[in-house]
């Protein structure tokens, strides 16, 4: 039984030593994932016109250009 919390207060600090590290790191990406994401006004009448449109509009305005690039 002293054993198991030997191991198991082991992988903790092994844990929180590994979260501590990573924290510190790079940033994954320089800003997040930023675009439309929102199919609660079209529920299940999306087709590929609207992803269409919706794209078109990012482009025209501007959103593309300020980092918006997923659809």
């Amino acid at each position: 039984m002293k054993s198991k919390k030997v191991v198991v207060g082991a992988l903790i600090l092994f844990m929180s030593i590994s979260l501590c590290s990573f924290s510190q790191s790079e940033p994954i990406a320089p800003t997040p994932p930023m675009g439309w994401t929102s199919w609660n006004p079209f529920i299940d009448k999306i087709n590929e016109q609207i992803i269409m449109e919706v794209a078109d509009s990012m482009v025209s305005t501007g959103l593309r250009d300020a980092g918006y690039t997923i659809i």
